[in-house]
């Protein structure tokens, strides 16, 4: 174990086992769509109340729906998480489950950072298999259950 589990471990209160996260996401999120519905109505109050002219807002309907539209089409669902067993580094090894146009494929990638900002959790990882990149996702608390979000907080909470 790493001496960061190690130190975990020694509390008494948590198990070595409950340290590791195995978790399923769920592809959609309430969160997720909140935050577009946001985004599409502050742009549609901001351009009523800049008095276009009826081109100059269809345009900028236009363009606010291909972005969110783009952004949401390119962003790979991740199904499921699963930590490093704990023998090794914290950062090290992460098993990603990657919904893709193919079906589910399996990455390798090792944890960049992680960003707690309260209901929503930004991994950021160097992926390594089955293509070198590097992915940024962020996890709503909407798309694991209770204790797998408890872990991933913990996690994003050591890290810090």
């Amino acid at each position: 174990m790493t001496p960061l589990e190690q130190r975990l471990a020694a509390d008494g209160r948590v198990s070595t086992a409950s340290l590791r996260l195995d978790a399923k996401i769920a592809t959609r999120s309430s969160y997720r769509l909140f935050i577009y519905a946001i985004i599409a109505v502050w742009i549609a109050l901001m351009a009523y109340l800049a008095d276009l002219n009826y081109w100059q807002l269809a345009l900028l309907l236009f363009s606010a729906i291909v972005s969110i539209v783009g952004a949401w089409l390119t962003q790979l669902p991740v199904v499921h998480i699963s930590q490093p067993a704990l023998t090794q580094s914290l950062f090290k090894d992460w098993q990603l489950m990657m919904s893709t146009s193919r079906g589910e494929a399996l990455w390798r990638a090792d944890l960049l950072s992680i960003q707690d900002y309260g209901p929503t959790v930004v991994l950021k990882f160097a992926v390594s298999h089955p293509q070198r990149r590097s992915i940024s996702h962020a996890l709503f608390r909407d798309q694991m259950t209770a204790q797998s979000w408890h872990q991933l907080k913990v996690i994003a909470q050591l890290i810090k």
